[in-house]
């Protein structure tokens, strides 16, 4: 039997909900400053750059990225909860 469309979800769904996305969003924040480490260090070896200048910039672009990507992330998911 199906739910009436205005009943709101129930709490343990709520909770599910959330656990989904956080677990997204970790997982995002975490390839993507994987792929700045990578694309940095394949930087480095290309033009033999032994102070591995490119690898640390690319991976704390990366890491600002992922930070403001998951800021955004969460004040939309704020706005859509209220």
């Amino acid at each position: 039997m199906d739910k009436p469309q205005n009943q709101k979800p129930s709490k343990k769904h709520k909770q599910f909900k959330n656990f989904a996305r956080f677990s997204g969003m970790g997982i995002q924040m975490g390839l993507t400053i994987y792929l700045g480490n990578y694309i940095g260090g394949l930087l480095d070896d290309k033009f033999n750059n032994v102070d591995q200048l490119y690898t640390k910039t690319a991976t704390l672009v990366a890491v600002f990225l992922s930070m403001l990507t998951i800021i955004m992330q969460a004040i939309k998911m704020n706005k859509t909860d209220d």
